[in-house]
C-alpha cells in the first residue's frame, strides 16, 4: 500500500516567501519612494499654495464688503503689536477697522517655512466706497523658492481683485 506525499514537503506547494524575495520587493519599494517623494512635496507645496491664495482672494474681499457696509475704512496689513510691519509672509495678515484699539474682524496666519508672499505696499486701506486708498494697487505674488511656478493676486484701484497661476520662477 502506498502513502500519499505530504504536500508540506513539496516545495512547490509551499506559498511562503524567502527572506531574499521580501528584502528585493523592499528595497525596489523604497527606491519608487525616493523617487516619488520630490514630486509629492511640490504638489502639496501647489496645493497649499492654491488654497493660500483663495482664501487670501476672499478675505481681501470680505474686507472691501465691510468697508462699504460699515461706511468705514477698514485697514489690512501683516500687524504686531498694532503696527503694520510689511513682512506679508512672516506676520499675520489681519483686517480691522481706523481704530488701531478696535478688535480685529479677521486674522490670516502667516506662511509655511519656505513659502513667501511679496506686495509693494505695506498695508491696504479699503475706502467706504470699496476703493483702495490711492496708489495702493498692486499686485501680491506667492512663491516658494525652489519650485517653478508662482501665484499672482493683482488689486486695481477699485478694489477688485484677480488670481493668476503662472508656469515660470518666481519673480522676487
Amino acid at each position: 500500500m502506498a502513502y500519499p506525499s505530504h504536500p508540506a514537503s513539496s516545495a512547490a506547494a509551499d506559498p511562503a516567501f524567502t527572506l531574499t524575495e521580501v528584502a528585493v520587493c523592499l528595497a525596489i519599494f523604497a527606491i519608487l519612494a525616493l523617487l516619488a517623494i520630490p514630486s509629492l512635496t511640490e504638489l502639496f507645496a501647489r496645493q497649499h499654495a492654491e488654497r493660500f491664495m483663495q482664501q487670501f482672494r476672499q478675505q481681501l474681499s470680505y474686507a472691501r464688503v465691510q468697508a462699504v457696509s460699515l461706511g468705514d475704512v477698514i485697514t489690512v496689513c501683516p500687524r504686531q503689536s498694532l503696527q503694520c510691519d510689511g513682512r506679508w509672509t512672516d506676520t499675520p495678515v489681519q483686517i480691522f477697522n481706523t481704530d488701531p484699539t478696535a478688535s480685529v474682524l479677521k486674522q490670516i496666519d502667516a506662511l509655511k517655512p519656505q513659502h513667501r508672499l511679496y506686495y509693494n505696499r505695506e498695508l491696504l486701506e479699503f475706502r467706504a466706497d470699496g476703493s483702495l486708498n490711492a496708489l495702493q494697487n498692486g499686485t501680491f505674488v506667492y512663491c516658494v523658492a525652489q519650485y517653478s511656478w508662482y501665484a499672482s493676486l493683482s488689486l486695481s484701484q477699485s478694489g477688485r481683485s484677480q488670481l493668476e497661476w503662472h508656469e515660470q520662477p518666481c519673480p522676487h
